[in-house]
């Protein structure tokens, strides 16, 4: 499960990916759940973490939608990727 948080609240443990929609081979948005209360402006960020890796993601959707939307690049491990080839095979 991927995790998410802003920069002025704690860590949201346990956060589901609702779906996700491909776009390219390599880039896609991606749904998270928004817990009750959570709340962030235009333009904040969000971090997501998987087996440890975080990276941050600047969130696509509008606070008062009920999902959290991301877009997201793959980069691959080669590349120096970590954190978004698992991202990609979260379905």
């Amino acid at each position: 499960m991927a995790t998410a948080s802003t920069r002025t609240q704690p860590k949201i443990g346990g956060t589901k990916v609702l779906r996700r929609r491909e776009l390219t081979p390599d880039h896609w948005l991606m749904w998270l759940e928004k817990p009750e209360g959570y709340s962030y402006k235009p333009g904040q960020y969000c971090t997501i973490g998987l087996e440890g890796i975080e990276r941050a993601y600047s969130i696509s959707s509008a606070p008062h939608e009920d999902a959290i939307e991301l877009f997201v690049e793959l980069v691959p491990y080669e590349d120096g990727g970590h954190l978004t080839p698992l991202l990609y095979e979260l379905k």
